[in-house]
């Protein structure tokens, strides 16, 4: 029996192609901001090219606050020069990572970038306390029921003042006053009123209570406090008294 054997010879292509490597891209990123009220919108702005065009691909955008790992937070896609760009709510403080996923012409690339995130809150700011006990009033003076606070600098809203003011001697007085004139506890003469001047402002009242400041012409300068009582027929001019100022301020807390 006769057997024939066909041999079939590979056939090789001299001209077969050869995938490219894949291109190292320049990659920039980031927020609009470096801070932002929380609730407000932010921008997130990027770029992923190796050159000017053939760059589009899916871009992942992670975010972590801190202390804790990234999570994808949303996706979009560069353009083709490697352009993308996505608007996010901003929450926490933390940090937004991008993820270029690349094609099969780029690689993929990452960048990051930091926003910080804040409320204005109101909270109450105690600008100066003093107490005393037993003081004698009719002491030599400046030292005698006095109190000059440190020079200090306050802001644009009205000043609450409270006092506490108990003397053998029937209805004493204290006297609370502003001044960016710490040196003079005493206010300068103004037409109309003798008891304020520039850059002064100026509250007495008697015994017990709280009484509001206006806010002073000039917002850094101290505090001068005296109390007034003298010896009358049988008492004396010993006196056991208080006084806090206090003021509401706006601050940025970091959420």
């Amino acid at each position: 029996m006769l057997t024939t054997v066909v041999a079939t010879a590979a056939v090789l292509t001299p001209n077969a192609a050869v995938a490219a490597p894949r291109k190292p891209v320049t990659m920039r990123f980031a927020a609009s901001a470096t801070s932002a009220p929380r609730g407000s919108t932010v921008t997130l702005t990027g770029r992923a090219h190796y050159k000017a065009t053939g760059n589009k691909a899916k871009v992942d955008i992670y975010f972590a606050k801190a202390g804790a790992g990234y999570r994808l937070l949303t996706s979009t896609t560069a353009n083709a020069h490697g352009d993308f760009r996505k608007t996010v709510t901003a929450t926490t403080t933390g940090t937004y990572k991008a993820v270029y996923r690349g094609n099969t012409r780029r690689k993929r690339a990452t960048a990051a970038d930091a926003l910080t995130v804040y409320i204005n809150q109101t909270t109450t700011r105690t600008l100066f306390t003093h107490a005393e006990e037993d003081a004698d009033c009719a002491a030599a003076k400046p030292n005698a029921c006095t109190f000059s606070g440190p020079t200090i600098t306050i802001g644009n809203t009205p000043i609450t003042v409270t006092g506490i003011l108990r003397c053998e001697r029937p209805k004493p007085a204290m006297g609370v006053r502003f001044t960016d004139s710490p040196d003079s506890p005493k206010p300068p003469a103004s037409p109309g009123n003798m008891l304020a001047g520039p850059g002064w402002v100026v509250a007495y009242y008697h015994g017990l209570g709280t009484v509001t400041m206006p806010t002073p012409l000039s917002l850094t300068g101290a505090f001068h406090v005296w109390v007034g009582s003298t010896p009358f027929e049988s008492t004396t001019a010993i006196c056991d008294w208080s006084v806090t100022a206090t003021q509401p301020v706006t601050e940025r807390v970091t959420v």
